[in-house]
């Protein structure tokens, strides 16, 4: 009983992000999707929904002041296990953004997605491009995808986060005899 309970709960919840996940959705003509928040974003990766954004141009990597070597690895391998849901830019420092319409808008990036890391002189990372185009995050380094904390830290935040499953008890009652009146048997 308490299993159904907690599948049926699982499946209400999945159901209620996959409605925010496509609450604020836009498409670009590459079909490439971007949402109106870093949440709805999350939501779409966290449920399985989301439609990874794909680079349609082509432009080599470019080496900037302050980088020293560049290497070619997923974003997954580059620190962000589940992906990234970052902010669409439009041309910046001779590279293009996405597309006009994406601009503004949070995009969710596949953990498989190949990507440049820039590293300076003492090996740091120091930028991330997407590798097919060059084309920049939002900032040196893509914003990765939020999850809520499974554990909480403090006293205060496990009272605030405790949850009760009451299980419903029915009483059975024999009815009253027919002939007495009394609830006991005949």
């Amino acid at each position: 009983m308490k299993q159904s309970y907690i599948l049926s709960i699982a499946a209400i919840f999945a159901f209620f992000t996959s409605l925010i996940a496509q609450a604020g959705v836009t498409t670009d003509s590459h079909g490439n999707v971007g949402y109106d928040t870093a949440a709805e974003c999350d939501a779409a990766v966290l449920s399985g929904n989301a439609k990874f954004y794909q680079s349609f141009t082509k432009k080599p990597a470019l080496v900037r002041n302050g980088e020293k070597t560049v290497r070619i690895m997923t974003l997954r391998d580059a620190g962000y296990p589940n992906g990234a849901c970052d902010i669409g830019v439009g041309h910046k420092a001779g590279r293009d953004g996405v597309s006009p319409a994406l601009q503004g808008k949070y995009i969710p990036f596949s953990p498989d997605m190949l990507v440049n890391v820039y590293s300076n002189a003492a090996g740091e990372a120091v930028r991330i491009s997407m590798k097919q185009c060059d084309n920049w995050f939002s900032d040196n380094k893509p914003r990765a995808v939020e999850f809520v904390r499974n554990e909480p830290q403090t006293h205060e935040e496990v009272n605030k986060e405790a949850t009760t499953v009451i299980t419903p008890v029915i009483a059975t009652v024999a009815p009253p005899c027919c002939c007495c009146g009394e609830k006991i048997g005949c």
